[in-house]
């Protein structure tokens, strides 16, 4: 279970992973005196030790969903299903529009990337006022025939009125139990700068992890003590 170190900022993957296999390895050292004892003679001490969950529980996730502070089960299902919408929703977006209708595909996608929650709530909200603005179009603006016809062509993968209509009644579902929407996009701001700030933790933890996982299997030769460890699978 030996990992390449990645000389620049790992993947998310692997500081995910990174950050699921931490408890194990931390409280493994904790529960075996040999363990602790070969790692000691590296200069593993208790204070590298209680570094090391620091730097875990620095890296966790804070943030409690706006959803559990509500029992609003029509809310939640606007929700879920708006969560579920918005990365499809953006894919058609741009096999629609990116090469036929780039301007508008530019007005429509903007700084929009799928994402989860609120979040999504506030793409679906961001997308359906774009894409309104493109079909009310005054007919004296220059890009009028291209407006109409990017929405047209939006229409033909299933972004009709009609569902147009039924997407804006989930935001409205949705942001009932959310947030309003100046106040959501200072929340997702808040949150751009809380994931932010977790990066930084997470890199950390990769960087402390890396260099104790590496060093224990150097020095530990029984291979139950790295099972223990996670760094090795029983077998």
């Amino acid at each position: 279970m030996e990992e390449e170190f990645e000389a620049a900022t790992p993947s998310m993957a692997t500081l995910e992973r990174t950050f699921e296999r931490a408890p194990k390895f931390l409280e493994g050292i904790a529960e075996s005196e040999a363990i602790a004892a070969a790692l000691a003679t590296k200069g593993f001490t208790a204070a590298i030790h209680e570094d090391g969950w620091e730097r875990y529980h620095a890296a966790r996730r804070r943030e409690l969903p706006g959803i559990l502070q509500s029992s609003d089960t029509k809310a939640a299902r606007a929700i879920n299903t708006l969560d579920t919408w918005d990365e499809g929703a953006l894919a058609l977006t741009d096999a629609t529009l990116a090469r036929a209708f780039p301007a508008q595909h530019k007005f429509i996608r903007g700084d929009l990337k799928a994402a989860t929650g609120i979040h999504a709530v506030l793409n679906a909200r961001n997308w359906l006022e774009r894409v309104d603005a493109l079909a009310a179009s005054p007919e004296d603006a220059p890009t009028h025939a291209q407006d109409r016809a990017a929405v047209a062509a939006l229409a033909t993968v299933g972004f009709t009125e009609a569902e147009r209509t039924r997407l804006w009644a989930l935001v409205k579902d949705a942001q009932s139990v959310s947030l309003p929407s100046e106040a959501a996009q200072r929340a997702a701001a808040a949150h751009a700068d809380s994931e932010a700030q977790r990066l930084v933790a997470l890199v950390a933890l990769y960087d402390w992890f890396f260099q104790w996982s590496r060093i224990a299997h150097a020095v530990l030769t029984k291979k139950s003590h790295l099972i223990k460890l996670g760094l090795a699978q029983a077998g």
